[in-house]
């Protein structure tokens, strides 16, 4: 392997490329708590048709925007698991989206479907299109 590619063959990428994917993939379970944070926010707060406080600014669309922005990062994420493979995207996105998922677990206690070669190949091509996309 040299020293510019990170992986190589048909889904070759540089190193940086294939970190900067990696941790996109990472921030994923952050990014759905951010979401229903704000979600569970935004359905809490009550509105009786009057006036306010002084605030400067509209934060609910400063946060309708920033679910928007969270809700397209997830939907990368998500979706890059199905074009990689759509039978087993829940064991790459479960693996890639948490530090230290190994092969071994996704066999023992997940029962992937396929076998350890295949699946490294899918998950190559995940962050193959995942840096692409991103």
């Amino acid at each position: 392997m040299s020293r510019r590619n990170f992986y190589t063959g048909k889904w070759a990428l540089k190193k940086a490329e294939c970190l900067t994917a990696k941790y996109f993939a990472l921030q994923y379970n952050e990014l759905i708590q951010e979401y229903k944070d704000l979600d569970s926010f935004l359905h809490a707060s009550a509105s009786d048709g009057l006036p306010h406080g002084s605030e400067v600014g509209q934060p609910t669309e400063h946060m309708a925007v920033r679910m928007a922005e969270l809700r397209d990062k997830i939907e990368k994420i998500e979706s890059t698991a199905m074009e990689a493979d759509p039978v087993i995207a829940k064991y790459i996105l479960k693996a890639v989206t948490n530090e230290n998922v190994t092969f071994k677990q996704l066999q023992t206690l997940m029962d992937i479907p396929c076998g350890r070669d295949l699946y490294y190949e899918k998950r190559r091509k995940y962050y193959y299109l995942l840096a692409h996309k991103i």
